[in-house]
């Protein structure tokens, strides 16, 4: 490997190796993509979002969700979230939750930490409320806290969930502002 000065006159350099530029590539395109993708400001998640749907396949069931999320500045988090769950017999039920409890941002991940949860409503006797607080408590004291990638956070909010529970749920999530 060898680099030469160019002519004298131009100040160019170059390189005559047959590594050196895909190294050069490498460098450029990691420079590239880190001025491309800035961290996100706090300010900027604050607020209200409607995120989904999105779907996921656990087991034999098909979950959709939709997500309605407040950020407070004060640090406080609260979702509400529309459910569809289907199962591979052809039943289905469509609940209503929400999870109460607080939020931070460290750099490109958004922590989140529930405090409550509870199922609202159930439009299958099969599925009950009663039932589904029980899972959901359930699951809350194996796990009570999430962190979601964040992928763009700009005139939308797109986020990745990572280190979930279940690798099913690691679905990317397209969010937007309520109105938008």
């Amino acid at each position: 490997m060898w680099i030469e000065a160019g002519n004298g006159e131009s100040g160019v350099w170059n390189c005559r190796s047959n590594y050196l530029r895909p190294i050069l590539g490498l460098v450029l395109t990691a420079l590239l993509v880190s001025c491309a993708s800035p961290k996100p400001k706090t300010d900027q998640l604050i607020g209200n979002w409607i995120c989904g749907p999105y779907s996921m396949k656990v087991k034999n069931l098909k979950i959709t969700v939709v997500d309605r999320v407040k950020y407070d500045p004060s640090g406080k988090y609260n979702e509400l979230s529309d459910v569809m769950i289907k199962t591979a017999d052809g039943d289905q039920v469509a609940m209503k939750s929400t999870l109460v409890g607080s939020w931070r941002l460290d750099g490109k991940i958004i922590y989140e930490k529930f405090d409550r949860g509870e199922i609202l409503s159930s439009d299958n006797p099969r599925y009950s409320v009663a039932s589904g607080q029980k899972a959901l408590d359930a699951e809350l004291f194996k796990k009570n806290w999430a962190k979601k990638q964040v992928l763009e956070l700009g005139k939308r909010l797109v986020v990745k969930p990572v280190e979930s529970m279940y690798k099913e749920a690691e679905v990317v999530v397209s969010c937007v502002r309520p109105g938008s």
